[in-house]
């Protein structure tokens, strides 16, 4: 599975460092706009990362971390990276980034999450973990039969390895976890 991540903030930054340090996707795009450098560091730790500047090819799945008012612009510039069958999943704050996904690719295309991960960017680049916490993730619209594919039918680098890889690397009471909430 391509997972693109559209948005090189603080959370965004922090997702492409634990995507791509737990290997739960064949590969790990970290979208930006604007220059950053090819590695993140979460505190102590850094995780070389491939940051891309122009899209040029679709990705399986689109997670969308940009602020709720820059969503339709973000969509725009990162275009390319949308196929067909790409999937677009929200984690952002606000109300309303769901329908502005479900504008450029449907509603059955769209998941929803929620996330309990807090990060503050210091700079691009390095990242300061904020907390641990769940993050849930569901289809989104009236059916969303088609995001529910990339569950059912990816066993392995679907779904599943990608809640996989969203769990942080922090152990004990209060340690991150993932799941897919049940449709």
């Amino acid at each position: 599975m391509k997972v693109g991540i559209l948005g090189a903030g603080a959370l965004g930054s922090l997702l492409a460092a634990y995507l791509t340090r737990s290997q739960a996707a064949e590969a790990v795009w970290l979208l930006a706009r604007s220059p950053r450098p090819g590695t993140v560091t979460v505190d102590d730790w850094m995780v070389p990362v491939t940051v891309v500047h122009e899209p040029v090819e679709p990705v399986d799945l689109l997670i969308v971390l940009v602020k709720s008012y820059d969503t339709r612009a973000a969509l725009a510039w990162a275009d390319r990276a949308i196929g067909q069958g790409s999937i677009l999943l929200t984690l952002q704050n606000g109300l309303g980034n769901a329908e502005v996904l479900a504008e450029r690719v449907g509603p059955g295309r769209v998941l929803a999450g929620t996330t309990a991960l807090g990060a503050r960017l210091v700079e691009p680049g390095r990242v300061s973990l904020g907390g641990v916490g769940e993050t849930v993730i569901a289809p989104w619209g009236i059916a969303g039969q088609d995001a529910q594919v990339l569950g059912v039918e990816a066993s392995g680098a679907g779904a599943g390895a990608l809640a996989d890889g969203l769990e942080t690397p922090a152990e004990g009471p209060g340690a991150s976890t993932a799941r897919l909430a049940a449709s």
